[in-house]
């Protein structure tokens, strides 16, 4: 069986055909204390017209809407996943990304998503409550919060990372 790289695009997807999932992906998180900003966010700019599919406004998804907007903090995360290939489907790689996140830190995160299509590179925007299920304020490691490049779906490496970034932090 040859490489997809040398098979014309209608060949890619025969039922015989075996294509690597894990595609390069950066990863961009930041914080913010403003209750404003948090709500500018979650109201406008995630769901701004034109950036969905086909130029609609992209449908937030995550948490249930109305239990992250009860529970909303002034203490906020922005995370920006933009795959390198724009064939990755981009509601699931956030869910791995939260899912991941959530097992690494031990928080029971709120947070809501939207996908973006309106650059050349297709990417997804996620908001991260400052306090999780239980009340717990959620801090990530300052080192954490910056720019960082994994694979998807194998996030082994970002994660390990996170992991040791949370034993020096906690004493674990």
């Amino acid at each position: 069986m040859r490489h997809f790289l040398f098979e014309d695009k209608e060949h890619r997807y025969r039922p015989d055909f075996i294509q690597d999932l894990r595609q390069k992906c950066m990863v961009k998180m930041q914080y913010s204390n403003s209750i404003e900003a948090h709500r500018v966010q979650l109201k406008y700019y995630l769901i701004r017209g034109g950036t969905g599919l086909d130029g609609v406004a992209p449908e937030l998804f995550g948490s249930d809407n109305e239990e992250y907007m009860k529970n909303m903090a002034a203490k906020n995360f922005r995370v920006f996943l933009s795959p390198k290939s724009p064939d990755v489907d981009l509601k699931l790689l956030s869910e791995r990304f939260i899912a991941k996140l959530k097992k690494q830190t031990g928080y029971q995160l709120y947070w809501q998503g939207a996908c973006h299509y309106n650059t050349a590179h297709p990417h997804a925007h996620l908001l991260i409550n400052g306090f999780d299920r239980q009340g717990r304020e959620i801090e990530f490691p300052k080192d954490v919060v910056k720019i960082a490049k994994w694979k998807y779906p194998n996030t082994k490496r970002l994660f390990s990372s996170l992991a040791k970034a949370f034993g020096k932090l906690f004493g674990i």
